[in-house]
């Protein structure tokens, strides 16, 4: 036995924690041969095909593979190297829109494509705002009296009203109407036509990421109008934490699962590839970039979160199982094996490795048993008694 203490020291700040005591195994083999035989003490849970059928359940057999240790790291989804392109203005002026309407966040654009255009600012940007400030009062203006007209017509067909009301709403109506074309046609006038001024073009393909402006407004020269991200190819950019480095040696892969996910993405499914893996540590994160490059084919968003596991060259070579079967009880890792088509026996594991939704087991189970995949926390429940897993025939 050995008795363990915890001492967590911040400058001049100290805490001790003491554990209690430990037994403590020369080999690994010892602690393994410590674990009570549970599954001959407790006997067999019956989980019957009635209940299997009701219910998402599956079975996957324990089989010999090779998986890797990772390490754990923050990443970060980004697009790959010529995917993302921030637009500027050219020229200082009013900003327009193109042909075929203003761009709004998620449009598709090809290459070359007109997606604005700034007009020359040709009377100074106070000449520019005055006008654009008259263009937007008459427009509220107009939207005031449409729907001071919309109003009076109802209570006139119901015979709340006289006519003599809806026709000088009618007359309000086109006075605000005419005195915003003119207001537009003024604004243009200055500014120029859509034809004219400076087009902004999309250098790249790609979907409109980010809008910074709005049609009539004005840009400085030089501003940042919109972002365009080809999202079909990405990066995952891990940030390998200083002492982790070491173990890294040459990456063999990566997966990673996003913020607020259980799921794990393996880029051996999206053909990742090793891009960098920084010879250098960030000397204010303390942290080594490792790169992958791979095919987005799940759309995922760039920018996204994620918290990566970055495959070192350690290897694991024995009985593999889905990471699904594994249910926690207050701690120990426990797994459901099939003794037959109805009865599981519980049996707790040791977990070597998580690589991907795959375990490595140390021990616990052998090539050739079969464990519950799915549903195995429902099994969980039956050990407990009938009623939590909802024993009985189904009719």
């Amino acid at each position: 036995m050995r008795e363990v203490t915890v001492i967590l020291q911040s400058g001049d700040l100290v805490s001790v924690h003491q554990l209690g005591n430990f037994q403590v195994f020369e080999t690994v083999a010892d602690a393994d041969a410590s674990l009570p035989d549970e599954a001959a003490g407790e006997g067999l849970i019956a989980f019957l095909k009635e209940q299997q059928w009701q219910v998402g359940f599956a079975t996957a057999p324990v089989r010999e593979a090779v998986l890797f240790h990772s390490v754990r790291a923050p990443a970060t989804l980004e697009p790959a190297p010529g995917g993302d392109a921030t637009l500027t203005a050219q020229a200082e002026g009013g900003v327009l829109a193109a042909e075929d309407g203003f761009p709004e966040i998620g449009d598709s654009v090809e290459p070359g494509q007109v997606i604005a255009r700034i007009a020359p600012n040709l009377g100074g940007e106070r000449d520019f705002a005055s006008l654009l400030a008259e263009r937007d009062a008459a427009r509220a203006a107009y939207s005031v009296a449409q729907a001071e007209f919309e109003r009076v017509e109802g209570l006139f067909e119901a015979g709340a009203v006289a006519q003599s009301r809806v026709e000088q709403a009618s007359a309000d109506l086109e006075t605000t109407r005419a005195r915003l074309s003119a207001a537009q046609a003024r604004l243009e006038g200055s500014q120029g036509s859509l034809e004219g001024g400076v087009a902004v073009r999309a250098p790249v393909a790609g979907r409109i990421a980010r809008v910074n402006v709005g049609p009539g407004s004005y840009a400085q020269a030089g501003e940042q109008l919109f972002r365009i991200v080809d999202p079909s190819r990405m990066r995952l950019v891990a940030q390998v934490a200083e002492i982790d480095a070491p173990n890294l040696g040459q990456p063999q892969g990566a997966w990673f699962t996003l913020l607020g996910q259980d799921a794990a993405y393996d880029l051996a499914d999206y053909g990742g590839r090793l891009v960098a893996a920084g010879g250098a540590v960030d000397t204010v994160r303390r942290t080594m970039p490792v790169i992958f490059e791979f095919e987005n084919a799940s759309g995922f968003a760039a920018g996204a979160l994620a918290s990566a596991r970055v495959r070192t060259s350690r290897r694991f070579d024995g009985p593999v199982i889905p990471a699904s079967a594994i249910v926690d009880e207050a701690g120990v890792s426990v797994v459901f094996v099939m003794e037959d088509g109805e009865n599981w026996r519980r049996q707790p594991i040791r977990i070597s490795v998580r690589d991907g939704d795959l375990i490595g087991v140390a021990s616990g189970v052998e090539p050739g048993d079969r464990v519950v995949s799915q549903g195995a926390y429902l099994v969980h429940l039956a050990a407990s008694g009938p009623a939590e897993a909802g024993h009985g025939h189904a009719h």
